[in-house]
């Protein structure tokens, strides 16, 4: 006979999964479209018109790299450099450039930031900068640096995938790369510039290992990179689509979804472990008993044995055995003897001012309370209604508090 799967597995089983596939939907992206006319340029995608080589490198160049989902008015100036792609359709997510981002970009970058933008078609950046692309006759050529620049050294030639040129460039552009016509140009931008590629497939997984493609790009990042800016660069992320949400999920990143998630899984599998039996029942165990069922049970056997004289007794007794241990007297001695030791040494008011009047009173209050004691066990029960027998009773410990009779005892 085969053994079959118990419950506690196949429901283990569950949630393991569930757990592969939440943790999958939070770390995966959707970089669908890749492989058409217009490859989503983010560096989440793996596929040939995706950038994630490109932001792999720059991190194993040594430079600091992060995404960014969130729009241009949120760029923060400790970043030195932001690199853009081409944007995607509207209708992919709302994602296109419009003019007031075009001028939150400009802003940053006139307080000394460097824009990186690879794009074939015009949007509101290049319109801002007066640098037109286009179609031109060339298609997938390689481009050459048309004068020095630092960040052009051993940059012998950067191929340029598809036909776009620039065909159009403002007064303030300068043209770094070209064929024929300008590939890539600089426009100066108050203390910052923006970097304008032709072509966003330069810098793709399927282009970049070209030519000098790769040195241009870590080059290009790296000398513009600015000691007083301490975060080194960020990739566009927000004009591939993916635009953050302003939500608390968001703002914990990562690192805190995946540590709830693992909490909800772990909170999950205990509630159904404690709702659940392993192994035979068990009878429960026995509660504590307490001291007052005792009492309880006494009281009410006198009380139906109606031996209201023997409760007395047992009351009483206890109160003479304590009374004659703290006056250090024994058991046979004169109850008087014993009350006016017990006036004089017991009690916290047995010294001071009117100490030999307090004294005497009590030595009456108790030789009294005594006396009535034993007239009333030897009368027997018939003589000691229930509510002399609380009377008597009450007296008794009140005698006992005033005395302080077995306070450390009822301590310990």
């Amino acid at each position: 006979m085969k053994p079959k799967i118990g419950t506690d597995a196949i429901v283990l089983v569950v949630f393991l999964i569930l757990f592969a596939v939440v943790s999958l939907q939070i770390a995966g992206r959707d970089t669908s479209g890749d492989e058409g006319p217009r490859p989503r340029r983010s560096t989440f995608s793996p596929k040939p018109g995706g950038w994630k080589a490109a932001y792999l490198l720059l991190e194993q160049s040594g430079i600091k790299t992060r995404r960014w989902e969130k729009p241009p008015s949120t760029w923060p100036d400790s970043v030195s450099a932001v690199i853009a792609g081409q944007e995607v359709l509207a209708v992919e997510g709302g994602a296109y450039w419009t003019a007031d981002q075009a001028k939150d970009a400009m802003g940053w970058v006139e307080r000394g930031g460097t824009l990186l933008l690879f794009a074939a078609e015009n949007n509101a950046v290049t319109q801002e900068v007066g640098v037109s692309p286009d179609l031109h006759k060339n298609k997938d050529n390689e481009v050459h640096p048309t004068q020095p620049a630092p960040y052009l050294n051993g940059v012998r030639g950067v191929v340029i995938p598809g036909a776009e040129r620039f065909l159009a460039l403002g007064k303030d552009a300068t043209v770094l790369l070209a064929d024929d016509k300008p590939a890539v140009v600089a426009v100066k931008r108050g203390s910052g510039r923006v970097l304008l590629v032709s072509s966003p497939a330069v810098i793709d997984n399927r282009t970049l290992s070209k030519a000098e493609n790769a040195r241009f790009l870590v080059q290009a990042v790296s000398a513009f990179l600015q000691p007083a800016r301490k975060d080194g660069v960020l990739w566009d992320e927000f004009h591939q689509g993916y635009q953050e949400e302003r939500s608390f999920w968001n703002a914990i990143g990562q690192p805190g979804q995946f540590a709830l998630l693992q909490l909800g899984v772990l909170i999950a599998l205990i509630s159904y472990t404690m709702g659940t039996r392993f192994g035979l029942p068990r009878p429960a165990p026995p509660q504590d008993r307490l001291s007052s069922e005792y009492v309880s049970s006494l009281a009410d056997l006198y009380r139906r044995a109606k031996a209201s004289d023997a409760a007395l007794e047992g009351v009483y007794l206890s109160f003479w055995r304590d009374l004659c241990r703290a006056v250090g007297m024994p058991l046979d001695s004169e109850a008087a003897e014993v009350a006016r030791l017990a006036a004089a040494s017991l009690g916290s008011d047995s010294y001071g001012a009117n100490a030999g009047e307090k004294r005497a009173k009590r030595e009456t209050r108790i030789t009294r309370l005594l006396q009535e004691c034993e007239t009333r066990i030897e009368a027997g029960a018939k003589k000691l209604p229930d509510n002399e027998l609380l009377t008597l009773a009450r007296a008794i410990e009140d005698m006992r508090k005033e005395l302080e009779l077995g306070r450390d005892e009822r301590k310990d």
